[in-house]
């Protein structure tokens, strides 16, 4: 009689360890990490937010701080787009980390990553403004969007917002996700990225000819 308890403890004891295990993985497949550059509350210029989208279109947004949001991509707080709570930014290798930091451990690591993250969350704002809107700014005020209408200074010229459509959004209303937000931090934080991003002005119809070549 206890074999018998025991078999039907163990079965159910497996069947709850894999249906919990399935239940995240089913959790965290269409629900993603997503920023738009939008101005939010408290003046960001960026809103963040966890998104369900089962490509249908998105039917669920959890709007976060930028503090929030980065503890959970990094798998600080618990997340459906991280149930696993898993270091994304580590992941995804955002940027390198030095080897100093690496040999401090895994808090010194953890710690890094959300500080450069934040680092490059800070300068989302700069690829739709010419210069920051806001009165009250800590560090330049300088943006990289160059519309060639210099009376637009809140949005990016017409080639510049032709690369931010390869990263999966057509309009500023949309959310970069999945993949994509990896994709652009990373490039978002390479300096070569920068002045590519900062140098894709549009021609002036009226430029002479001499001067477009």
């Amino acid at each position: 009689m206890r074999k018998i308890s025991f078999f039907i403890i163990a079965i159910f004891t497996i069947f709850e360890i894999y249906a919990q295990s399935y239940g995240k993985k089913q959790q965290s497949k269409n629900y993603y990490f997503a920023f738009k550059i939008m101005p939010g509350v408290a003046d960001e210029l960026v809103q963040f937010a966890v998104i369900k989208n089962d490509n249908k279109g998105i039917d669920e947004i959890s709007f976060l701080t930028k503090q929030s949001w980065v503890r959970q991509i990094s798998g600080k707080e618990i997340s459906k787009a991280n149930p696993n709570k898993e270091n994304l930014l580590i992941k995804y290798k955002l940027f390198k980390i030095p080897d100093k930091v690496q040999r401090e451990g895994d808090v010194s690591v953890s710690e890094y990553t959300m500080y450069k993250t934040i680092q490059l969350l800070n300068n989302l704002w700069r690829l739709r403004y010419y210069e920051y809107p806001y009165r009250f700014y800590k560090g330049s005020t300088k943006g990289w969007a160059k519309n060639l209408n210099h009376k637009i200074r809140t949005l990016p010229s017409n080639n510049q917002f032709e690369i931010l459509k390869t990263y999966g959004i057509e309009n500023f209303n949309n959310f970069f996700y999945g993949e994509n937000v990896y994709r652009l931090l990373r490039d978002v934080g390479n300096t070569a990225w920068q002045n590519n991003y900062a140098e894709s002005i549009d021609m002036d119809p009226n430029e002479p000819s001499s001067k477009k070549k």
